[in-house]
């Protein structure tokens, strides 16, 4: 190798920084790297490992998620960006969907701090500023000065980001805060110059990011403002619509797996989910006070020449700090879920700190040493305290000894691929080891009918039920397609307390499994299926109201417990695909689907199509018009929109390709008019 070719002594200084950095995560959540399953049953990772296991199990047939709520759209169940990664990693590395889990989080865990590194570097342009602020994010979390924060982890200088990531399971929420530097540096580049490849890598990353986690969506396009306001007017104003392309093709790349329906979804559910957060009125005055906040920080600090970094950083605190911090001081909501943010400001909160610690170190250049060496110090005392406490936090177990997956395991022998009524955390772990179909299941932000939430609810509560609540619970079971229903006592070994009256089944539903204080019951029923035929007046014309109107499914059950009706099977070929068969089909009845109505759904028999409807329940109906016996083939392939956004995405990808080849070809065309040898001038 040539000495032209040896890297130069500033990228060897970039890279041993970066490896530092990299090694310090990667020794304080070393447990992460070789778990399985951990003792935190309560958690809601169990989600995404069964999100993670069903993609390796299925992918690339992903359209539809027949496990939820009686069944979606796969990208409704949860952002799948992380799951699909997991999926990734556990393929290549030829492990189970939990250690591909885990060691995609951990990764992401690593990266995020050399993400924040090349950020606060990039900014700033000194190399220093970048380290501090990788160390500050790796090492110390500002949001313990919040004392309920504190009182959570056991103490003010813990890891709050590695308990949120490994203790309640937020995988999606801290990988994709960690994903969110490299989205915002890759657009700085783009920023500065626009090129193909910096576009396009752009696009893909602050994509990724959207189809990570939502939360962290928020913080990255709080960072997009704090970015722009930390610039000069006028060379920002020059490059909007440079950014508003970026913004747009970003998008297009993932539309597919977070269609403009999933958040119209996600919007609705997230305002409800441990609510509820409205938005009313009084929003309007926060948010102006806000933006007010935001124009007069602007003012004051470019009045006193702060530098960059401190200015963006502050900027980027500022919203998602008002957020998190408004939320546990005062209990207002600026937006669903405001408790959530206080992991996402520290990000600001460590560029600024940065800054301001540079600063000092500036100021006071006489005792930089030994301002250097205390941090050193620090930082060394800090390594430590975070890997006891990660070592506290990620304890293994043997998980055959849990009663999720004892439960669980007996469902899947006992009652294979029949729905099943859960509540607890065994309803985030059932479908981590089995695909066992649930009435509600996990999660809430996409979900696209809203009654999986009120039965969801309304069975295990008998919220103003009365004396009805044995009779209205089995009414709703019927109607969604139970065959079984796990019911936990007070002294259950299941993590979440959910049932009110725990034995209001005893009397009427056999017991089929019982350890401790937690029982199967199973639920009789003429049929397994998901299909039934009924009559025109017994469709269920009205959605209930609540819980507690149980008129309209009345006529319905009645249908489902009709010996005398003719029999029709429900078989899934595969994940998209299923098959119903009729015997004796009087013309003028209707086959009712179990299953939740999408406008992707299509039917055929006999080569012909049949009419698809939906009902007030938001259940599947079939209308053949005719009788005797059929064959009918469902399938569904993401409706019209699915449809769209698919060709969207494919051609916002091939511009791309295009433009990438393209300026390759001129990028060669140049280097090679720039070797070319010079015509020799005539001699005079």
């Amino acid at each position: 190798m040539s000495l032209r070719k040896l890297p130069s002594r500033s990228a060897l200084l970039t890279a041993a920084c970066t490896s530092i950095v990299f090694l310090l995560n990667a020794i304080i959540c070393r447990p992460l790297f070789r778990t399985e399953w951990v003792v935190h049953m309560f958690s809601i990772e169990a989600a995404y490992i069964a999100l993670t296991r069903y993609v390796l199990d299925n992918f690339p047939d992903l359209t539809w998620f027949p496990l939820w709520n009686n069944g979606e759209l796969f990208q409704s169940t949860y952002q799948p960006g992380l799951p699909l990664i997991c999926a990734a990693v556990a393929h290549v590395l030829h492990v189970d969907a939990a250690r591909g889990y885990h060691i995609t989080i951990a990764l992401f865990y690593c990266l995020g701090p050399v993400g924040m590194f090349f950020l606060a570097y990039r900014i700033s342009g000194r190399r220093d500023i970048g380290m501090l602020a990788a160390l500050l994010f790796s090492l110390f979390s500002p949001s313990a000065f919040i004392p309920v924060i504190t009182k959570d982890m056991g103490g003010f200088l813990h890891a709050r980001r590695f308990q949120a990531l490994a203790y309640f399971g937020e995988g999606p929420n801290v990988s994709g805060l960690n994903i969110v530097p490299f989205a915002l540096l890759a657009l700085d580049a783009v920023y500065r110059r626009l090129t193909a490849w910096r576009f396009t890598l752009a696009a893909i990353l602050l994509g990724l990011t959207v189809i990570v986690s939502w939360p962290a969506s928020l913080v990255m396009a709080c960072g997009v403002l704090a970015y722009l306001m930390s610039r000069d007017w006028p060379e920002a104003r020059a490059r909007l619509v440079r950014l508003a392309v970026l913004a747009v093709a970003a998008y297009l790349l993932i539309a597919p797996l977070d269609l403009p329906s999933t958040i119209r979804d996600n919007q609705r559910n997230s305002q409800l989910i441990g609510g509820p957060y409205p938005y009313t009125r009084a929003h309007i005055f926060y948010f102006s006070g806000l933006a007010l906040t935001l124009i007069a920080s602007r003012v004051l600090l470019r009045r006193f020449h702060v530098p960059r970094l401190l200015e963006f950083g502050w900027y980027w605190f500022l919203i998602p700090g008002t957020v998190a911090l408004t939320a546990f001081k005062f209990h207002i909501a600026l937006w669903p879920q405001p408790e959530r943010f206080h992991i996402g400001m520290e990000l600001g909160i460590a560029m600024g700190a940065a800054a301001v610690m540079a600063l000092a170190l500036d100021r006071f250049g006489d005792y930089r040493i030994s301002m250097l060496i205390v941090l050193a110090v620090l930082a060394l005392v800090q390594t430590r305290t975070y890997t006891r406490y990660v070592r506290d936090v990620e304890r293994p177990i043997d998980i055959t000894s849990t009663y999720e997956w004892q439960a669980s395991h007996w469902l899947d022998t006992h009652l294979h691929d029949q729905r099943v009524y859960l509540l607890g955390s065994i309803q985030f772990w059932i479908n981590a080891w089995s695909d066992q179909p649930q009435v509600t299941g996990c999660c809430l932000p996409g979900l696209p009918n809203y009654m999986s939430w009120v039965v969801g609810y309304q069975v295990g509560s008998d919220d103003g039920a009365g004396s009805h609540g044995e009779e209205y619970a089995e009414l709703w079971l019927r109607t969604w397609g139970a065959q079984a229903v796990v019911v936990n006592g007070p002294n259950t070994r299941d993590s979440y307390h959910g049932w009110v009256h725990p034995h209001k089944f005893d009397p009427y539903f056999p017991l089929v499994w019982q350890q401790g204080d937690d029982r199967i019951y199973r639920i009789p029923t003429l049929t397994t299926s998901l299909a039934h035929v009924i009559h025109a007046n017994e469709v269920i014309s009205r959605t209930p109201v609540n819980g507690v109107d149980v008129e309209p499914i009345r006529p319905y059950v009645r249908a489902l417990t009709d010996p005398t009706r003719p029999a029709a099977s429900f078989t899934w070929r595969n994940r998209h695909e299923a098959q119903i068969s009729a015997a004796n089909l009087p013309a003028k009845d209707l086959i009712s689907i179990q299953e939740t109505w999408s406008p992707g759904w299509h039917a055929r028999a006999g080569g012909r199509p049949v009419e698809v409807r939906r009902d007030a329940m938001g259940f599947l109906l079939l209308a053949p018009h005719t009788g005797g016996d059929l064959l009918i083939d469902l399938s569904f392939d993401g409706g019209p929109e699915g449809r769209l956004f698919n060709l969207l995405s494919i051609a916002t990808m091939l511009a791309l390709l295009i433009w990438l080849v393209l300026s390759e070809f001129r990028r060669r065309a140049v280097r090679r008019n720039r070797g070319a040898p010079r015509p020799t001038p005539p001699a005079a």
